[in-house]
Order: structure tokens, then sequence, then C-alpha cells
């Protein structure tokens, strides 16, 4: 069972980067909006934050 746990948690790791690295936060970041800014920002960290998190699991 733990290694079911840390193989998925691998997986989701995977799948937080690719989403990072292929949604727009760049884009977003840098929009002329300081709320859509904002918001991307608190996004793009908890997404770092989760996976670390899941990381840590491995």
């Amino acid at each position: 069972m733990e290694e079911y746990i840390k193989q998925l948690a691998a997986r989701l790791a995977n799948e937080l980067e690719e989403l990072e690295q292929g949604s727009r936060f760049a884009h977003f970041l840098a929009d002329p909006d300081s709320e859509v800014r904002e918001e991307a920002r608190e996004l793009k960290e908890q997404v770092r934050n989760l996976r670390a998190k899941l990381q840590g699991i491995l």
C-alpha cells in the first residue's frame, strides 16, 4: 500500500509540474489587472506548495 501511495504522489507531482509549465501563469502574472496578477501568483504558489508536499511523501 505504501508503494502505491508513493507512485500516486509521484504521478500527481509530475502532473502538477506539467500543469504549471503548460498553463499560462507567465501571461497572467504580467496582466495589467492587479487582481488577475495576484490570483495567478497565489495559484502558482499553491501548486508549488502542493507539489512540494507530494514530493515529500516520496
